[in-house]
């Protein structure tokens, strides 16, 4: 395992994920992808428990995470969000194209839904108990997230674009 760090700041989310698939390319070759945004928290054993799904999944993605969506810390169902707390092995996210091509806000959620419909996982590829923490609510940044009137509002994708 590698963990690739850099000080550089992207103009956008996705051009942060394309450095980082072509720093990742420098250091040889790799066997599996870990999502890592850095507003959110990993806990200790959250890498342990994908390697092990890892070894008979090609993707690994939790059924509950910790978050602090409502302004409080709690469990929830991941239900389909979360991207930032899956891992994939590398072969796989070549064969399913990468992320999705996109200038929606939510490429995000158009990436891991196209995943999570087109891999040999499952839905979902349970690691464990909740190793991701989400934040939103207690980071004190802006989020595009703000825009949302609800969880279900999906409505500000389009009002936002990636950059």
């Amino acid at each position: 395992m590698a963990i690739i760090t850099t000080g550089e700041r992207e103009p956008g989310i996705v051009a942060k994920y394309n450095k980082m698939l072509e720093l990742s390319k420098q250091f040889g070759d790799f066997d599996a992808i870990a999502l890592w945004d850095d507003d959110d928290i990993y806990l200790p054993d959250h890498l342990h428990y994908h390697a092990q799904i890892l070894q008979v999944h090609n993707m690994s993605y939790p059924s509950l995470v910790w978050s602090t969506y409502t302004g409080k810390q709690e469990i929830e169902a991941s239900g389909g969000r979360f991207w930032a707390s899956l891992a994939i092995r590398c072969a796989e996210f070549s064969r399913l194209g990468g992320f999705v091509n996109t200038e929606r806000a939510d490429f995000d959620q158009q990436s891991l839904n196209h995943w999570r419909k087109n891999t040999s996982c499952g839905d979902p590829c349970e690691i464990g108990p909740p190793t991701y923490v989400f934040r939103w609510g207690d980071t004190g940044l802006p989020h595009s997230q703000w825009q949302m009137r609800s969880p279900d509002d999906t409505g500000w994708y389009e009002r936002l674009k990636v950059r």
